[in-house]
């Protein structure tokens, strides 16, 4: 059993955690990226899910006006594992916290719900690091046909330039900037 310590929490306690457990300060530096490259954001807001038609929350969602085009970008913000693989490479555990009744593939992800994928490095590197790849490079469910791995492995894929992912998320949408 846990022992809890005896201090009370104070204001210091909460923005130690927000800044190094948290995915709250990993989705605002994220946010704050997407708004130095011209997009508008919407962060941490709710949606009704399609499959399961349960209330989903989602991470981030941005837009942006390009010409004639409204870019709409859905990011998912995931924190790494402390524990890395054989190669040394960090895991992010990808997948729901529930399956809808009766589909229980229904618990990973499409590569179709989000247009990037952003993985913060700190549990691993100590460092604000982050690293971001499409989600349709993401290895496959080995059983569940059209959904990614729920292991999903921070390698050479995975690049450190959001402007660069940004730029595949618009050619992905069939648009060049």
């Amino acid at each position: 059993m846990v022992k809890l310590k005896e201090a009370p929490i104070i204001d210091t306690d909460l923005i130690d955690y927000l800044s190094t457990e948290s995915d709250f300060a990993f989705e605002l530096h994220v946010l704050n990226t997407l708004i130095a490259h011209g997009f508008t954001c919407e962060h941490g807001g709710s949606y009704d899910d399609p499959v399961t038609k349960k209330p989903r929350e989602f991470d981030i969602r941005a837009t942006k006006t390009l010409g004639h085009f409204h870019i709409r970008l859905a990011v998912e913000c995931k924190n790494v594992s402390r524990d890395t693989d054989r190669h040394g490479n960090p895991r992010v555990d990808f997948q729901r916290t529930r399956a809808a009744k009766g589909d229980p593939c229904s618990r990973y992800y499409e590569p179709t719900d989000f247009d990037v994928v952003a993985a913060c490095l700190h549990a691993v590197t100590n460092a604000w690091d982050f690293r971001f790849v499409l989600p349709s490079v993401l290895a496959p469910h080995k059983s569940c046909a059209g959904r990614i791995a729920s292991n999903v492995r921070v390698d050479n894929q995975w690049s450190d330039d959001p402007a660069g992912m940004l730029q595949l998320a618009y050619a992905a949408k069939g648009l060049t900037v």
